[in-house]
C-alpha cells in the first residue's frame, strides 16, 4: 500500500489541486486519508484505479 501526496495526485491525473478537491466534494474522485494530525494522502491504488476506469469509459 503506497501513500502518495497532491503533488504526486497532479502529476498522475494531469489535473489541478483545486479540481481535484471539486471531485472530491462531487463524488467523483477518490477522497483523501489522514495520515497524521496534519497530513493527508491518497492511496495510489484509488488513484491508479480511478485513471483506469477513466479510460475505460467510467466515471
Amino acid at each position: 500500500m503506497n501513500i502518495i501526496r497532491i503533488g504526486k495526485v497532479t502529476e498522475l491525473t494531469s489535473l489541478g489541486r483545486s479540481t481535484i478537491y471539486e471531485m472530491i466534494k462531487k463524488g467523483h474522485f477518490p477522497a483523501q486519508k489522514k495520515i497524521s494530525t496534519r497530513r493527508v494522502g491518497w492511496l495510489l491504488e484509488d488513484v491508479e484505479n480511478w485513471i483506469r476506469d477513466l479510460s475505460s469509459g467510467g466515471k
